[in-house]
Order: structure tokens, then C-alpha cells, then sequence
């Protein structure tokens, strides 16, 4: 059997657009591009031989949000809140493996950029004053994808033996962690 999609990993690069602290409340504005995959693999077994099926999901997102924290003490801060509006892209690569060395890879895309969200709470631990700090976040991200299709235009369906397109490709949300290191350029 093949297992369900839910723990994507990946890396995010972003910058702070600005950090203010006024009077011990720590307001931020940022943006960042990342990209998150998972794999699913299944095989077959039949008359001609095994079968093997590896279904890989690529989300790419590009993110512009706000935080609001306090400082706790000189080198560790809270973020009460960390809010960001997120610009998501999926593609789903679906590679099958059959028997006598033959390969078939059908690459679906969303068809366009599809809005999310995330919020969340974390701490920063700074490790060598404003230059260099250790983050951590633990929130809920929202996302959802209705179809995703190959270039030639055929939609992802809901099973390999339909013709009806798979509605809600992607519909739900859930618990999201970060753990980031940051480095910082005053200007």
C-alpha cells in the first residue's frame, strides 16, 4: 500500500524587510521563497514480473508576512504571533517502473499560483547579538490546490480508470514546524 502524503521537508531563504523594537514589542516584516517535497512509493506484484510506483509532490511557495513579539529576556525573544499570506505552486511527478525496463513519468502542475496561509508562535534565541539567531516556529498552514494537469492539458483524475478530474487536489491544513537560522546585515 501506499502511504499518504502529510510530512513535506524542504529549505526556505528569506529576508527580514525590516525589525523594530518600540518599546519592548518587536514588530517584523518579511518574505521568503520555499520549497517543500515528499515521496510515496507503492510496488505491484503480478503475472509479467513487479511493478513499482513513486509519486513525488513538490510545493513551492513564496510567503510575505508580519510578526509581533516581545523580548524575554536580552538573548531570547517570543513571537506571539507570526502571521504570513502564502503564494503556492504544486507539482505531482508520478514515475512507474514496470516490468522488462520500461519507465513512464506523467508530470501534473496547478494551473496557477493558489493563495494560503499560515500562523503560528515561536521563539528566538540570538547567539551573537542582532547579527546571528537561532529561530523556531510551530503553527497552522492552509492550502488548497482544486486541479493540477500535464502540459498536454489532461487533468490528474481520480483514478487511473476514470475520466473525471480529481476536484481538491490539495484541501486542508495543518500543524507546520520551522526551525531557521538567521543571519543579519544591519543597514
Amino acid at each position: 500500500p501506499m502511504q499518504k502524503f502529510g510530512k513535506s521537508t524542504g529549505y526556505r531563504v528569506g529576508v527580514n524587510f525590516f525589525r523594530a523594537n518600540i518599546k519592548g514589542l518587536i514588530l517584523t516584516a518579511k518574505g521568503f521563497y520555499q520549497d517543500l517535497s515528499e515521496e510515496s512509493d507503492a510496488n505491484v506484484s503480478g503475472t509479467q514480473g513487479t511493478s513499482s510506483t513513486n509519486y513525488n509532490l513538490d510545493l513551492k511557495s513564496w510567503g510575505i508576512g508580519v510578526d509581533v513579539g516581545t523580548s524575554i529576556t536580552s538573548s531570547l525573544s517570543w513571537k506571539v504571533i507570526d502571521a504570513v499570506v502564502l503564494f503556492n505552486t504544486a507539482q505531482l511527478t508520478n514515475t512507474t517502473n514496470l516490468p522488462g525496463a520500461q519507465t513512464n513519468v506523467e508530470t501534473y502542475k496547478s494551473d496557477k499560483q493558489v493563495l494560503g496561509y499560515t500562523f503560528g508562535t515561536g521563539f528566538i534565541l540570538s547567539i551573537i547579538g542582532s547579527y546571528v539567531s537561532l529561530e523556531g516556529l510551530a503553527g497552522y498552514t492552509y492550502l488548497k490546490i482544486d486541479k493540477i494537469k500535464k502540459d498536454d492539458g489532461t487533468y490528474l483524475t481520480v483514478d487511473e480508470h476514470s475520466a473525471t478530474p480529481m476536484n481538491n487536489f490539495i484541501d486542508g491544513g495543518g500543524f507546520n514546524a520551522v526551525i531557521q537560522l538567521n543571519i543579519g546585515f544591519p543597514l
